[in-house]
């Protein structure tokens, strides 16, 4: 995390990190995030193997983001949408 404070879901597990947390998702982990801070966020991201920032890529060109596009974008680099994002509500 570089800015801001985002909550992190993992598999079944709900975590919040603030600038300078550091978040490891295994490949093909559930995960999911959600900016809470009163601000916004940045994060520094990082593949391993490379090929997934094309996801993100993909994503910030489209003209209308939203939840089917990312699923669309995602699912040609091999990204599975599994569950909604998360909401403000969930638990922490």
């Amino acid at each position: 995390m570089l800015d801001g404070e985002v909550r992190f879901k993992l598999g079944d597990e709900i975590h919040t990190g603030a600038a300078g947390s550091y978040v490891f998702v295994p490949r093909g982990t559930p995960h999911a995030w959600q900016n809470v801070g009163d601000g916004p966020a940045r994060m520094l991201f990082h593949f391993t193997p490379s090929g997934m920032e094309r996801c993100f890529d993909g994503f910030a060109a489209l003209e209308t983001p939203g939840p089917a596009a990312f699923e669309t974008v995602g699912a040609e680099v091999g990204v599975d949408v599994v569950g909604p994002p998360l909401a403000q509500p969930d638990p922490v």
